[in-house]
């Protein structure tokens, strides 16, 4: 089923669901065996893009990007508004103005996609002599192979023994202090998990005006002994 096919169906059930593409990985650029990936703007007044030419342009650590949001989504300029204003708040640092002008002028260029592709058949040559099973990418340059076996766990234990660093899927930090990592680092969640509080916090206020939010928070005595 063609991919335009397939979003407007999801949209056919929920047809004021947003509807959002990350293109970060080069989905609209990097697609191979003739995909052609839709754009998804036309197909929805909810629909956001979001996107970089670190992959398109093979800018490695060069954060340019892009946010598309269509100009019927009611309320739009709100939305841009207040992630221009979490952007700044966050303190994320913009593209240099040279910078910004060179991906202005390559818009619309990208990288040989062949190059992509001869890696992507040789990494998917290499998964099957090894005799592991895969879905073969139709766009980016990502696998995502079985584990051997069925236990990531026990393959994992293996590459050790080979000093090869893997992760396994989904396991404790427990399970990978076992296996002899040292450093963990979970991105965004925590900060993630931290703004969940605030917004139901602040939802009970304007909701409800009351305060119970508190009684989760942490003591002043913990905050004293953490940061002075």
């Amino acid at each position: 089923m063609a991919q335009a096919e397939r979003a407007r169906l999801l949209l056919e059930r929920r047809p004021e669901r947003p509807l959002a593409r990350d293109e970060e990985t080069g989905g609209r650029t990097l697609a191979y065996d003739g995909m052609a990936v839709p754009p998804i703007l036309p197909l929805s007044p909810f629909a956001v893009v979001v996107g970089s030419f670190s992959k398109s342009l093979s800018l490695a650590g060069e954060r340019v990007g892009y946010l598309l949001v269509n100009p019927e989504m009611p309320d739009a300029q709100v939305l841009l508004d207040a992630l221009t204003m979490t952007i700044r708040t966050l303190g994320f640092v913009n593209a240099p103005v040279v910078g910004q002008r060179l991906v202005e002028a390559l818009v619309d260029a990208s990288v040989d996609v062949g190059v992509y592709d001869r890696r992507r058949k040789a990494m998917a040559a290499a998964l099957r002599g090894a005799g592991i099973d895969f879905f073969m990418p139709q766009g980016a340059f990502y696998f995502f192979p079985k584990a051997p076996g069925g236990d990531d766990q026990a393959f994992v234990e293996l590459l050790l023994e080979e000093n090869v660093l893997a992760v396994p899927g989904g396991p404790t930090i427990a399970e990978l202090a076992s296996v002899g990592v040292r450093r963990v680092s979970t991105g965004s969640l925590l900060a993630a998990f931290a703004y969940g509080a605030l917004v139901t916090g602040a939802n009970e206020l304007l909701e409800q005006g009351t305060s119970q939010y508190t009684e989760g928070g942490v003591s002043r005595e913990l905050l004293r002994a953490a940061f002075g």
